[in-house]
């Protein structure tokens, strides 16, 4: 929840401290984001990372359909008497369709969306894990509720604050249970913050 209060508090800071200029007539936009994951199984450690985003368009106000990808991936670990130790990495891919509703004024817009979809799955076993692990994962349904907030700070350059939360909980295998089937609860919390600059 930390991550979710930075967050916010640097979208405020910039909607309030710099006059907005709409992008009305905008495109294509483009830019970098930073992304911060917050896994919700104990087992699991967060990671960041540095990657690109765009806005297409300068839609106002109402409902619409929205797509995603939002790729990403977990390290599953586990304590032991000499620290803890890296088992494996679940890779989850989804592609994501929903609906959402999109409230906009005077060069900020605030969206609410839920998103669903079906993700490929994998799963890389570590030379510690390979013994408890058979290396074999399902695909999975996945859903995904987000709030995105958009502002324009000039008729260029925008900003843009992406929370949400993953449900997705594969199938795998694992030797320690008799190699009957679990369920790995892949769930995370996501946190973006990005920079777009006008292009088209």
């Amino acid at each position: 929840m930390k991550v979710l209060r930075s967050a916010l508090l640097i979208s405020s800071l910039l909607a309030a401290s710099v006059p907005a200029r709409a992008q009305t007539d905008n495109f294509l936009a483009v830019g970098g984001q930073v992304t911060m994951r917050n896994p919700a199984d104990g087992r699991a450690a967060g990671n960041s990372d540095i990657g690109v985003t765009w806005r297409f368009g300068h839609g106002g106000s109402g409902w619409g359909w929205q797509w995603a990808l939002n790729w990403f991936s977990i390290d599953l670990d586990d304590a032991t008497p000499g620290g803890r130790v890296d088992l494996a990495e679940v890779h989850v891919k989804p592609l994501m369709v929903g609906y959402g509703y999109t409230h906009a004024i005077r060069g900020m817009s605030v969206e609410a969306n839920l998103l669903g979809g079906y993700a490929l799955t994998s799963l890389t076993t570590t030379a510690s894990g390979a013994d408890r692990f058979r290396g074999t994962i399902a695909n999975t349904f996945v859903v995904r509720p987000e709030i995105v907030v958009w502002y324009d700070l000039t008729r260029r350059v925008g900003v843009t604050t992406n929370a949400g939360y993953t449900f997705a909980r594969p199938i795998a295998r694992l030797d320690a249970a008799g190699g009957a089937p679990v369920r790995i609860r892949a769930d995370l919390f996501s946190v973006k913050l990005g920079v777009v600059y006008r292009l088209l």
